[in-house]
């Protein structure tokens, strides 16, 4: 058995992912298993290095939903232990899987990352160890976040049982909302919680911030309904602000 599927995901937009490098690092690589999956036709020709990784094209034409691509993800994915949900952008620690998979063999939830992102004026690749520098924020910019697309993990066992991730409306399909719709069938079928893993994943700065544009809007809107109205069938519990 695997100890993680991990998936990362594109739509051919992909100039620079330090992720490919930071895995091949990883303690733990050997008993692991990575899919890249391309939404469209054109694959970051990176992948082709790292023969660890296979890629995978779905060589969709519709608007980019990145549920398609986590859907594939989970249909792939061996009987691993722990399945994963890893941005590309991500430089990872030396032993970021072997600690996530030692959590999750004694926690049943979901966890994700706190994630620190960059800004245009640093330096690639950045080395890891100035994320710990208490005057990093200071000398580079960028700022701290913890959204759904940094490093979400689950028991395997639970994407196969709840049969993947929502495809939304076309446009509407954005990293956040998959996962928080997810969130909300797991929550409801096994009472699950979602824990925050306080150890940071560092984001490389890119320029496709899609913070102004309508996919961004539509995921406000989604959020605003989730918060406003799915939460009282779950007794008022916010999943999405209430970090355990």
């Amino acid at each position: 058995m695997k100890k993680i599927s991990i998936i990362l995901f594109d739509n051919g937009y992909k100039t620079y992912a330090p992720a490919l490098m930071s895995l091949s690092n990883q303690t733990i690589i050997n008993d692991c298993e990575i899919f890249w999956i391309e939404y469209g036709d054109k694959l970051f020709p990176e992948v082709l290095n790292y023969d660890f990784v296979t890629p995978i094209m779905l060589k969709k034409k519709e608007t980019f939903n990145v549920s398609y691509c986590y859907n594939a993800g989970a249909y792939l994915a061996s009987n691993s232990y722990v399945w994963l949900l890893l941005d590309p952008c991500l430089w990872c620690y030396p032993t970021f899987l072997e600690d996530l998979y030692n959590f999750h063999l004694k926690n049943t939830c979901m966890s994700h990352n706190i994630e620190l992102r960059g800004n245009e004026n640093e330096p690639h690749p950045v080395e890891y160890s100035d994320v710990f520098y208490e005057d990093f924020i200071v000398k580079h910019g960028g700022y701290i976040d913890t959204n759904f697309g940094c490093g979400t993990a689950i028991r395997t066992e639970y994407v196969k049982d709840l049969g993947g991730f929502d495809c939304l409306i076309e446009g509407d399909g954005t990293i956040n909302n998959s996962v928080r719709l997810f969130y909300f069938r797991a929550k409801n079928k096994y009472n699950m919680q979602k824990k925050l893993i306080t150890k940071i994943l560092y984001h490389a700065w890119h320029p496709h911030d899609y913070s102004m544009t309508n996919v961004r809007k539509l995921e406000q809107i989604e959020h605003k309904y989730t918060t406003e109205k799915i939460i009282d069938v779950i007794g008022g519990f916010d999943s999405v602000k209430d970090l355990v």
